[in-house]
């Protein structure tokens, strides 16, 4: 079991030491601060700062927090928890998964597989995940930035003042209609008559007879 123990051991510092200084994403991962003694939560304060320098670097990486128990001097056993980073190296296609916590001053590699294999080979011991939160690669470069657009000027909207409308004359009221007249039809003008005067007829001059002259 020990000789089991030590080869682990050693197979994971030997490929920590082969990919130390070789890779940009190294580098990144190394220049990251770690956290003070201050912060009560050492390993989740030094997470957020490496995970805030992947994410600008566009690194696909997971911020995992998982449990374990451990034994001590002073306890039996104890549970504690702890954070990290599982980040995928694009420059190291055979060896693509490290990790890196604020136990570590370099990345240490990592199998393919589950984030929990993982882990507990990191550990060497069984662990509990408790959260993971991941972060697919981003390639900024791609990224045009954008462009400052000029601010538009506001329009700004002058009110006339509106004259007071004169008041409607009132209504005229409606003239009622009128029944319409029927005059009555003229009575027909009398036809004139006419009077037929007789003409007497004149008699021959013969027939006068002549009067006696008077003395």
């Amino acid at each position: 079991m020990k000789t089991t123990f030590t080869l682990t051991a050693g197979a994971v510092l030997l490929l920590a030491a082969c990919h130390s200084t070789k890779t940009d994403t190294w580098q990144k991962v190394v220049s990251a601060p770690h956290a003070t003694s201050d912060d009560k939560d050492r390993s989740r304060a030094y997470a957020a700062e490496l995970h805030a320098t992947l994410l600008r670097a566009g690194i696909a990486h997971k911020v995992v927090t998982f449990q374990f128990r451990y034994s001590s001097k002073y306890t039996i056993s104890g549970t504690a928890e702890r954070t990290a980073i599982i980040y995928r190296d694009p420059a190291e296609p055979k060896h693509p998964y490290w990790i890196m916590d604020d136990h570590l001053t370099s990345p240490v590699w990592l199998p393919e597989g589950s984030v929990e294999r993982q882990v507990d080979f990191y550990l060497r011991r069984p662990t509990t995940i408790v959260s993971v939160t991941d972060f697919p690669a981003t390639d900024y470069k791609v990224v045009k930035p954008v462009e400052k657009s000029t601010p538009r000027k506001k329009a700004v909207s002058r009110i006339q003042p509106v004259a007071p409308a004169k008041p409607a004359a009132p209504a005229q009221p409606k003239a009622e209609p009128q029944p319409t007249k029927i005059s009555k039809p003229e009575k027909p003008h009398a036809e004139p008559k006419t009077t037929i005067t007789p003409v007497e007829e004149k008699k021959p001059a013969s027939a006068i007879k002549a009067e006696p002259a008077r003395s």
